[in-house]
């Protein structure tokens, strides 16, 4: 009688794993994978499928910020970020939620193992959202290097972002 409960228990433990961490069918048909077209600074098209990166949050492809009193094109420089680390990588990207905001899918995606959100924090070109922690530090040291958007200091971006209709 014990021996069936310890093979029990572990024959139970051993699925609980793999249901954990282990890849499903049915996760791993939920990856899109494909070539990327930027749409701005945190949004892409993969698969078809227009996808906003999970975690963070970037200036919109028009606008624009202040740096020393003089305008630049800060959207622009984002997207043109993030048209750099997707070009030439299929690009695979995991959903994690509906956009509440947009018909967009919000997931996390890679250029091979490069996260491409946390790649985009780390140059300076987009925020952190406060509830993706994974994010916050890289944020943090983009901020003290003065990286892309922090050029001149602390600005948060839905400070700038102009009112969208």
């Amino acid at each position: 009688m014990k021996r069936y409960r310890v093979a029990t228990v572990a024959a139970w433990s051993f699925a609980g794993i793999l249901a954990a961490f282990g890849p499903t069918a049915e996760a791993e048909q939920a990856v899109l994978k494909g070539s990327a077209q930027v749409i701005d600074g945190d949004s892409l098209t993969v698969a078809g499928q227009a996808v906003d990166l999970f975690g963070i949050t970037a200036p919109r492809f028009n606008q624009q910020c202040r740096s020393d009193r003089v305008s630049w094109s800060c959207g622009r420089a984002a997207a043109r970020a993030l048209d750099r680390l997707v070009a030439g990588h299929e690009i695979a990207c995991v959903p994690r939620q509906p956009s509440a905001a947009s018909a967009h899918l919000v997931a996390r995606c890679t250029a091979g193992s490069i996260d491409v959100a946390e790649a985009m924090v780390e140059r300076g070109f987009a925020v952190a959202w406060k509830d993706a922690p994974a994010y916050v530090a890289a944020e943090q040291l983009a901020r003290a290097q003065r990286l892309g958007i922090w050029r001149d200091g602390d600005i948060d971006p839905w400070l700038w972002r102009p009112e969208e209709g």
